[in-house]
Order: C-alpha cells, then sequence, then structure tokens
C-alpha cells in the first residue's frame, strides 16, 4: 500500500515537472484545432414536430410506433432517392451507376435523417444538410413522403374493400332475385301473394259461403293451396326481407367506403414546422477544442510515463 502510494506521488511530481511542456501542447492543440474548424464543411439541421393522425392500428402499436415505422421504412428512402427535383445522390456525392449505389444512400439518409419520438408521444424529425434551405425543404418532403406512403397504402386496402363490398351486393342481389323468382312461379302456379293476408280472407269467404250452404270450389282450391304451400311462401317473404337488410349493410359499408376513398387524408399534424437554421450544428468549436485539447494532452502523459517507466519504477 506505501509502495503504491509512493509511485503515485513520484508519478504527480514527474508530470508536475513537465507542466509547462503539458501546458505549451495543449496551448498549440487548442490553437490548431481552432484553425481546423475553419476548413471544415458546416453543417445545419432543420427541426420539426408532428403527431400521428387517421392512423388504423393494428395489434399492440401505438399511433407513434405506427407512424415511426413508415417514416423508417425503406419505401420512404426510395422515394428520397429518386426523387428528381433534389437529386440526392449527386447532392450526397454517390456514383448513381453504382450497384452499391442504394446501400451508400442509405447509410447516407441513416446519419443525415434522425427521427425519433419524444415524451409526448410526438416524432421529433432532425434533417442535417450543408445548406440550411435544403435541410429545410428535406424536412418538409420527409413528412410529405410518409404522407404519400401511407395514403397510397390505405387506398390500396380501401380498393380491396370496396371489390369485395361489391362482389357481395351483387350475390346479394343474385339470391334475392332468385327468391323472387320463386315467389313468382309460386304466385302463378298456385295464386298465393301473401299467406297472412290470403289465409284469413279466403277462411273467412269459405265459411261465410259453407254458411250459406254453399261451397265453392276456387276457394277450396286456394285454401288447400294456402294451406300447403303458404308457409313456404311466408318463408320465402321472410328470406328476401333477411336478405335484402343485408344487401342495405353492405351498401352502407361500400358507400362508406368510397367517400374515404375520394377524401384526401393525411396522418400527420405538424406541431411544430421544419425550421430555417439560422446557426451551424456542426463543426461546434468549444467541443472540437474541448476534445483536441483534452485527447492531445492525455496521449503526451501517456507518452512521458512510458518512457520515464523505468525511472520511475527504480524511484518506487
Amino acid at each position: 500500500m506505501e509502495a503504491a502510494k509512493e509511485n503515485t506521488t513520484a508519478t504527480l511530481k514527474y508530470l508536475w515537472e513537465r507542466r509547462g511542456l503539458i501546458v505549451k501542447t495543449a496551448v498549440v492543440a487548442a490553437v490548431l484545432s481552432f484553425i481546423t474548424t475553419f476548413f471544415v464543411s458546416p453543417k445545419y439541421k432543420s427541426v420539426s414536430r408532428v403527431y400521428p393522425a387517421n392512423l388504423q392500428l393494428f395489434s399492440g402499436e401505438s399511433p407513434t410506433e405506427q407512424l415511426l415505422q413508415w417514416m423508417e421504412s425503406g419505401e420512404v428512402k426510395k422515394l428520397f432517392m429518386n426523387n428528381n427535383s433534389f437529386n440526392l445522390l449527386k447532392h450526397y456525392d454517390i456514383d448513381g451507376e453504382s450497384n452499391l449505389k442504394e446501400h451508400l444512400f442509405n447509410l447516407t439518409f441513416d446519419e443525415k435523417f434522425i427521427v425519433k419520438n419524444t415524451e409526448y408521444q410526438s416524432i421529433e424529425i432532425s434533417v442535417i444538410d450543408k445548406d440550411p434551405a435544403m435541410a429545410q425543404q428535406l424536412n418538409y418532403a420527409y413528412i410529405a413522403f410518409t404522407d404519400s406512403l401511407i395514403r397510397k397504402a390505405h387506398s390500396q386496402k380501401l380498393l380491396e374493400f370496396t371489390a369485395m363490398l361489391n362482389s357481395a351486393m351483387k350475390r346479394q342481389v343474385k339470391r334475392i332475385d332468385s327468391l323472387k323468382n320463386g315467389l313468382y312461379r309460386m304466385a302463378a302456379q298456385y295464386n298465393l301473394t301473401d299467406y297472412k293476408i290470403q289465409l284469413k280472407e279466403v277462411n273467412k269467404n269459405y265459411l261465410k259461403q259453407l254458411g250459406n250452404g254453399k261451397e265453392s270450389k276456387e276457394l277450396k282450391v286456394l285454401l288447400d293451396n294456402l294451406g300447403q304451400k303458404g308457409p313456404d311462401q311466408y318463408l320465402i317473404v321472410r328470406m328476401i326481407e333477411t336478405e335484402i337488410d343485408h344487401y342495405n349493410t353492405l351498401r352502407v359499408d361500400y358507400e362508406s367506403k368510397l367517400k374515404d376513398l375520394n377524401k384526401y387524408f393525411t396522418y400527420s399534424v405538424v406541431v411544430q414546422k421544419p425550421m430555417l437554421p439560422d446557426d451551424k450544428f456542426w463543426p461546434k468549436k468549444g467541443l472540437i477544442i474541448f476534445t483536441s485539447v483534452l485527447s492531445t494532452v492525455a496521449l503526451l502523459i501517456v507518452l512521458l510515463l512510458f518512457s520515464a517507466k523505468k525511472t520511475l519504477v527504480h524511484s518506487s
């Protein structure tokens, strides 16, 4: 324990004796790093914040998580890469003929486009670029491109739903027509139109005639038909009513989906518009100088201690 203490004291004493060299080195490192910052290309960061809206939820994802997944999708990157207005391949000095262009673009994109959810369940979008106006435009485009992707996906789903509902409605019409045809045949063959009303009236008239000592063969035939086929006729009428109700439910859903299909939905509410950055995001002179001085001094101390190791060990 005593030996370790003496060794530490000797080390500190050794470094203190060379404080002049350490200070001079720190000053030189600070000056050089300060000069270097003038040769580093400046970068600007445009920031915006959005809340999710009009999203259909799946599984246990929150709207924020779902919107975040859309923003981080490869489809958004493709929209940026293939957009002629921005021409980001050229802007990022990526060879458009290279087989690795998509890979290189994705790496650059992930470095310059940063999205994250905040504690208030909004999403913060940061876009870094050497041109402040370009950073702002790309930030606006990020929101617009994400919206267009979600809108396209939802429109495709709505088209699928409307096609399915339309097919179901056509099947319902065929069922209703088939039942109606059966009802028409029954009316033509057995003179049946409305089972309950006819049964009541025919039975009353038939009994009245019997009471008068008369019997109508026509009424007797109709009464027999009502007894044999009347329940079937009544059942068919009820089935038609049920099928019509089902058809109307499908039609309401179909028309609702058509309305949604013709609406222009947005899927993010912008609570902070993409700002036009005034100050440089990078380089941060203070941080660069501090880091440079710290690392240089640390390296110098290591070299000094390494070169004086034998002396320090001997003195201990």
